[in-house]
């Protein structure tokens, strides 16, 4: 004992929690299990609750909607920096990459957050600039989302689809079911085409907010 005390730095615990609590409780668990188990079997026991926190964290990924930050004139998220939302287009950002695990969760939280703004929404927008990866799962998810926008008779285009995602899309014919102008590069062309086509008379008359630097042209 007298070897090993001096080898225990409490102050490391207490760093890795305020970082990352998932890291410090990982920490914590593997060295109490070192008092009660082989200290190998410890760190084993460190590796799967690290693992198991992982996948936790991976199966429900952050979908965040995002709005114009009319100072910093870039896209935040509309529910921490308390920002209005444009009431036709709802712009949203996956993440996460898409794949069995997390795929039904998206599909069923973008659902919620659409059902919760159908008065007046016209598009979907996804900016899929944090989506690495997407597996058959996803693209199946993907699909369904497809047809419930649909049953809504609402519009989904996508934003920053990577090359890699693009290719599986392309691949399983999903990019087929939609139209040809519903893939762009940038958020700026992306809002810049939708706003065109918006329903401009409810954006001057009815519309209190300007989310987006084109409102100003209508207002």
């Amino acid at each position: 004992m007298s070897a090993v005390i001096g080898l225990v730095k409490h102050t490391q615990f207490i760093k890795l929690y305020k970082t990352n609590k998932m890291d410090g409780a990982v920490a914590f668990i593997t060295f109490m299990f070192a008092f009660i188990t082989k200290p190998a079997y410890a760190i084993f026991i460190g590796i799967a609750v690290s693992l198991i926190l992982f996948l936790w964290a991976s199966m429900s990924p952050r979908v965040v909607v995002l709005a114009r930050n009319p100072k910093t004139e870039i896209f935040e998220n509309a529910e921490i920096s308390h920002l209005p939302t444009c009431p036709q287009i709802l712009f949203v950002r996956l993440d996460s990459s898409i794949y069995f695990a997390n795929a039904e969760y998206i599909t069923e939280d973008l659902l919620k957050k659409i059902r919760e703004r159908t008065n007046g929404l016209k598009y979907v927008l996804l900016d899929m600039e944090a989506v690495n990866h997407i597996d058959a799962t996803g693209v199946d998810e993907l699909t369904s989302l497809l047809s419930e926008i649909k049953a809504l008779e609402l519009e989904l285009h996508f934003a920053n689809i990577k090359k890699p995602v693009k290719e599986v899309l392309t691949n399983s014919t999903f990019i087929k079911l939609l139209e040809h102008t519903c893939c762009l590069d940038s958020k700026g062309d992306s809002i810049a085409m939708l706003f065109e086509t918006l329903d401009h008379d409810y954006c001057k008359n009815t519309c209190p907010y300007q989310v987006f630097e084109e409102c100003a042209a209508v207002k």
